[in-house]
């Protein structure tokens, strides 16, 4: 919202604007750090509550913020965290409840953040200008406040799965510690995997209005691009998980692996994606095919944990593992648009990380089930 429309404070660069983003997403990958083991100790609530909390002060301290570096506290530092507070403490909990369907369960709940980002900024965008920017934000803490108070009193872990695996098996006592729930060189792998991954598939989404433009696309529709994708995620985020669920817990890595496959494919042919027919298409199948990429990576994450009283610990170190990829890809693209002076290289290079990523999960996948090659 404060690259698309005049902001409080003066002589705003999108430089400055974009650290409020970065450092909120900073935040809430490494957050797992933290939010994890305090999960796997007091369970959801404590967490749940206290990211509301900041949610709140969030929201209403940005309402009467007028200088940059009290948006940057606000947005950028408190926003991260109680992103962190909510996000990690729900994940690990539903890893916790589910098994069978843990991918689909998990694939349905994050599908919430699809329906927001195509509801919210239709809404902010409608709002901005009718209303000031200080009840603006007035208006978004009264409405996410009741709903993540309800989300406290719904989520809560699950008694008694410490010391024991994915399947309810009793776990073995070398691998009940916090260090051996991190030092698996199997969980090793898979982490950098999706570090790869998330470096390269989620590339296109940080460029697509800016596509659309160079290509003599309206700054509108440029835009709506963007909620086309969210809408396309909402169905890969649920399909992609009941998919995994379907062809089995230890097969999670294989549809995993398959649909990074098919992103990079589909992130490569925006080559010749310049019209906007060719667009549509295109925001429908990478909002299907990278939906679900951060959902069965959690999943694959719990189905190896072999004492998911450290669920936490694992989902949240492997977030802040992701962090470099997801955090770093966007800006190698971006330089890589400016060298060259061409969406070409940027569009391969994300093809061939996404890809390589892709790959590495179906490694990682082997070291799980040595002998499983042929079989999907």
């Amino acid at each position: 919202m404060y690259e698309s429309n005049p902001t409080p404070w003066e002589n705003a660069r999108p430089t400055d604007i974009s650290w409020i983003g970065s450092a909120q997403h900073f935040i809430f990958f490494v957050g797992g750090l933290v939010t994890g083991p305090i999960f796997d100790k007091w369970g959801a609530r404590p967490p749940l509550f206290l990211g509301t909390l900041f949610c709140l002060v969030s929201f209403l301290g940005t309402s009467w913020s007028t200088r940059y570096w009290q948006f940057l506290l606000n947005q950028g530092v408190f926003l991260g965290i109680a992103d962190a507070l909510i996000f990690y403490p729900t994940t690990s909990a539903i890893s916790e409840w589910f098994n069978e369907k843990r991918a689909l369960a998990l694939g349905t709940a994050v599908s919430g953040s699809s329906i927001g980002g195509m509801v919210w900024p239709l809404l902010l965008s409608n709002l901005y200008g009718v209303v000031q920017p200080k009840h603006l934000h007035q208006i978004v803490a009264v409405i996410t406040t009741p709903l993540l108070l309800l989300g406290c009193c719904f989520v809560r872990e699950r008694k008694g799965v410490a010391a024991h695996d994915a399947a309810g098996n009793q776990a073995e006592q070398s691998q009940r510690s916090m260090r051996s729930a991190i030092l698996d060189l199997r969980f090793i792998l898979l982490s950098c995997s999706l570090l790869v991954l998330y470096a390269g598939i989620f590339i296109p989404f940080s460029f697509i209005p800016k596509y659309a433009l160079d290509n003599g696309i309206s700054m509108d529709f440029a835009n709506y691009l963007l909620t086309i994708t969210y809408g396309g995620s909402f169905i890969g985020r649920i399909g992609s998980g009941w998919l995994a669920d379907r062809f089995g817990r230890m097969r999670r890595f294989n549809v995993l692996s398959l649909i990074a496959s098919l992103g990079s494919i589909v992130t490569f042919f925006l080559i010749w994606m310049t019209t906007v027919p060719a667009m549509i298409v295109f925001a429908v199948l990478y909002g299907i095919l990278s939906g679900g990429l951060v959902p069965l990576g959690s999943a694959c994450v719990a189905q190896t944990t072999a004492d998911m009283g450290h669920i936490g610990w694992r989902i949240g170190v492997m977030m802040a593992i992701c962090a470099v990829g997801a955090i770093g890809g966007p800006p190698l693209g971006f330089a890589l648009k400016a060298a060259t002076s061409s969406w070409i290289p940027v569009h391969a290079f994300a093809a061939l990380v996404a890809l390589l990523g892709a790959l590495s999960i179906f490694a990682a996948k082997l070291l799980w089930q040595p002998g499983r090659l042929g079989k999907f």
